[in-house]
């Protein structure tokens, strides 16, 4: 589980932690105590294991589609997901759309997208296409109906809606917390994150499972997503909006920034 895609035993003796325990009791001491959510495609992956996978032959090839077609795949009900940056994505988007960071598609798509229908992909280059392209058939999904052709900006020019996203600054967010000011803030790391650091008065559901939490938050309440360094906050925001959340903003550089410039941070 890292980002190179090989290992040797050797390796991992040097530089993995966990295997540097010195006995036997320690090393099943801290296995019985991590915690580990499971994605919804493990269920898909355990069905490949035993039964063997689909014959694809080669990689999807998704088509380009112009604005119009990509508004008309959504009403069929297709599904938009946004590959590009949080800032760019906070600037403006398509509206339900859902914000996947391109490097965030392996861990977070099996929690977040569901199989039984079409996906439309938004990139910034057209380099992201294949690599989404790769990470999403890893994983089960075979749906990609398409790209859309000049990514955002043909969107903007044709005149369509988009909706954006206010970025909230740390020390802004600080600032709210100290002053009692009503809002929501909404941390979506993962509980083993939530635990050891946090800010005070935050609402914690972690990200792969908020679409199945929505109902314990307040929509009245202006809301501020929140994570380790504004990746997953974005993602959070999108399914908040995509969700008739109206009062929706993101913490870009989250739990990375308000370290840096010194917040009040709770630790365990």
């Amino acid at each position: 589980m890292a980002s190179r895609e090989f290992s040797t035993i050797g390796h991992e003796r040097l530089n993995n932690p966990v295997l540097q325990k010195t006995d036997r009791e320690s090393f099943i001491d801290y296995k019985v105590a991590e915690h580990h959510d499971q994605p919804a495609y493990f269920r898909l992956m355990e069905k490949y294991n035993k039964e063997g996978t689909p014959s694809l032959g080669e990689l999807p090839r998704p088509r380009p589609l112009t604005p119009e077609q990509v508004e008309q795949a959504v009403s069929n009900g297709a599904v938009i997901v946004d590959l590009r940056s949080p800032e760019a994505f906070a600037g403006a988007f398509i509206p339900g759309s859902i914000a996947i960071p391109l490097d965030m598609l392996p861990a977070y798509a099996g929690y977040l997208l569901d199989y039984d229908y079409d996906l439309i992909l938004v990139p910034e280059t057209l380099d992201q296409i294949q690599t989404a392209v790769r990470y999403l058939i890893r994983i089960g999904y075979e749906r990609l109906a398409g790209y859309l052709k000049g990514g955002m900006h043909a969107w903007e020019v044709s005149g369509r809606k988009y909706d954006r996203i206010y970025a909230v600054h740390a020390s802004t967010l600080e600032s709210q917390i100290k002053k009692d000011e009503a809002f929501t803030l909404l941390d979506v790391r993962k509980i083993t994150e939530f635990r050891e650091s946090r800010l005070e008065g935050a609402t914690h559901i972690f990200l792969g499972h908020l679409q199945d939490h929505l109902d314990e938050i307040d929509k009245n309440k202006p809301i501020v997503t929140f994570c380790g360094s504004g990746r997953r906050a974005i993602i959070a925001a999108s399914i908040l909006k995509r969700h008739g959340f109206e009062h929706v903003e993101d913490s870009l550089g989250s739990m990375e920034a308000c370290e840096n410039i010194g917040c009040s941070i709770q630790k365990d």
